[in-house]
Parts: structure tokens; sequence; C-alpha cells
């Protein structure tokens, strides 16, 4: 079980990741799972960055999330993970209700959604969050079929209350219409300037120089003369 102010890395250890030079936050909060038959309605964390430098507002090859919405029967529905990357499915039930085996035991989840497509999820892509067509967010992915052809997700409404009630802080889905990260880039090239423009430059200075020069000259016989 996690503890607050453990380690989050990126990219994961299973994926080569050094626990000491990789750390990219510290789990803040989570939501607990119940595995006493009692229902649950997500299964998320919240983490600190470490520097808020490496942090994007955007999601890796979609861009930021244009609002919230509901899910809703055959709605197309989107998702970016660590192991199948963007993939497209659709909704075929927005409430369901079912069981997800963990290795502490088996967890009873209601009022989750369903997508089905094909090779949508595998493991590695829980966390994974899943939008509309239009950007906007619907929920997290959090468990899939062995086949990769169902995940269900939980709902955004559910996540922002109950990491809310379990940290004891508001939270809020972040909505940021933003582009991709590393899509804006700048090149800086560098011009070398020619031996005409050197000399040229080098002309311009020394003409502004001489003309100050003449003007100083000018002012000190001035102050001279009121000695």
């Amino acid at each position: 079980l996690g503890q607050q102010g453990d380690p989050i890395v990126q990219p994961g250890v299973y994926d080569g990741g050094n626990p000491s030079s990789d750390v990219i936050g510290y789990l803040y909060g989570f939501v607990p799972i119940d595995f006493t038959g009692n229902p649950n309605y997500c299964d998320c964390a919240v983490a600190t960055p470490a520097s808020m430098g490496d942090i994007y507002v955007s999601i890796m090859a979609w861009g930021g999330v244009t609002g919230k919405a509901t899910p809703s029967v055959d709605m197309k529905a989107y998702k970016i993970g660590r192991s199948t990357g963007l993939t497209e499915g659709y909704v075929f039930d927005d409430s369901a209700s079912v069981n997800v085996e963990y290795k502490s035991g088996t967890a009873y989840f209601e009022d989750v959604f369903m997508v089905q497509g094909s090779n949508i999820v595998q493991p590695g892509d829980s966390g994974s969050p899943v939008l509309t067509e239009n950007g906007e967010f619907l929920g997290l992915l959090f468990a899939g079929n062995d086949s990769g052809t169902h995940y269900v997700a939980c709902k955004q409404t559910y996540i922002e209350q109950n990491i809310s009630s379990a940290t004891g802080k508001t939270m809020h889905i972040l909505v940021a219409n933003a582009p991709k990260p590393f899509e804006k880039q700048i090149q800086i090239v560098y011009v070398k300037p020619s031996i005409t423009e050197v000399v040229e430059q080098a002309s311009s200075a020394m003409i502004q120089m001489l003309s100050v020069a003449m003007l100083i000259l000018p002012i000190i016989g001035l102050m001279r003369a009121f000695k």
C-alpha cells in the first residue's frame, strides 16, 4: 500500500526508470479501495510535482483538456496510455457494475463506464485519461480485459469528489486547452556575419564615438570658461 511521500518515477521502474534519478513527484493522496464488498466508484491518486518545470498542462500525443463531460452509450472515447498509446473506441455501457481483480483481492465498482475497441488496452495503461473527440475529460482507465478489447474507467465526477474527500483538499480536473508537449519548438540559428558586415559595423561604431567626442569637447571648454 502506498504512503504519502512515496516517490513517483517516470519512466516507471519496469520501463528502465531509476528511482534515484527519475523522480518526477511524490504521492500526496489516494482513494482507498474497499475489498469487503462495499461499492467503489474510482481508483485514483494525486501527486505533488518534484519540479514544476517538469510538468506539462497537456497530454502527450493529444494536447490539453478542453472541458469535462459525462460518458454516454455509443460515444467515441479516446485514451492515451503507456502501452497502447492513443486509441479510439466507443462507450458501450455508461453505468456498469463490475468486479475487478487486484493483488489484494476483488473489489466491486459501481457506476463506472466501459469502452470497447480493438487493441485499446494492455497492462501498463492504467491511469490513462479518457477523452471525447473534442478533448473533454471523461475519466480514468483503471482496468481492462486480457484480450485488449474492453476497458473500465471511473467517471470524472467521482474522481473529483473522492480525491477531494480523501485528501481533505478541493481538487478539480485541470482544463487547459494547450498544444501537445514539445509541439511548439523554437529553433535558434546563429548566423555568422560576413567580413564586409563586420567592417561596416566597426566603422559605424567609430563614427558614433567621434560624434560623442566632438560634443563633449565644447562642453569642457564652456566649463573652463566659467571658472
